[in-house]
């Protein structure tokens, strides 16, 4: 009777020893929309100006699904820089770097990245710097005197009607 008790609870000990090692042996596909944790070999060391639309934005940094490379700097790395369209990238400010310190975040270039809304669309010079993540190397003078007078991004003030003029309907509208 011993002796089958001990066959009985050796026989359940490898088979849940099994099953947990199938279990461990099985990976879960990830999502495909899902973004990608890391940056392909392909564009990583980029420099220069891209164009795309904010698909996340934090208090500091915005997602920006890259629609378009619009030139490529000559100190970039990227052995192929047209990888990036179609990628959702993380793009910050540039760190202002002070003696003796951490240094602390671009505040023009912060000003800007905090103007900018989800959905819009936007140009940017960028560099890649650390691993996942791009940060801006220069703003436009627009973009600049955007953040300064708290503007909305690459947006173009609107201008305010005269008299009792109606304002003009957008032409060749639509959405995103």
């Amino acid at each position: 009777m011993i002796r089958k008790l001990g066959l009985a609870l050796a026989v359940a000990l490898a088979v849940g020893a099994f099953r947990a090692n199938a279990e461990e042996g099985k990976k879960e596909e990830p999502k495909k929309d899902a973004p990608k944790a890391t940056l392909p070999e392909a564009v990583r060391g980029f420099a220069g100006q891209v164009k795309g639309t904010v698909a996340l934005k934090t208090e500091r940094a915005i997602g920006l699904k890259v629609t378009e490379v619009v030139k490529t700097a000559e100190a970039s790395k990227a052995a192929d820089p047209k990888a990036l369209v179609g990628l959702t990238i993380r793009v910050g400010c540039a760190w202002v770097k002070v003696e003796g310190g951490k240094g602390h975040p671009n505040e023009l270039q912060l000003a800007f990245i905090r103007k900018l809304e989800v959905g819009q669309e936007v140009t940017l010079e960028i560099k890649n710097v650390e691993r996942d993540f791009f940060a801006i190397t220069e703003l436009t003078k627009e973009q600049a005197e955007s953040a300064k007078a708290g503007g909305e991004g690459d947006k173009k003030p609107e201008k305010k009607p005269e008299g009792d003029k109606k304002p003009e309907a957008p032409k060749g509208g639509g959405d995103f």
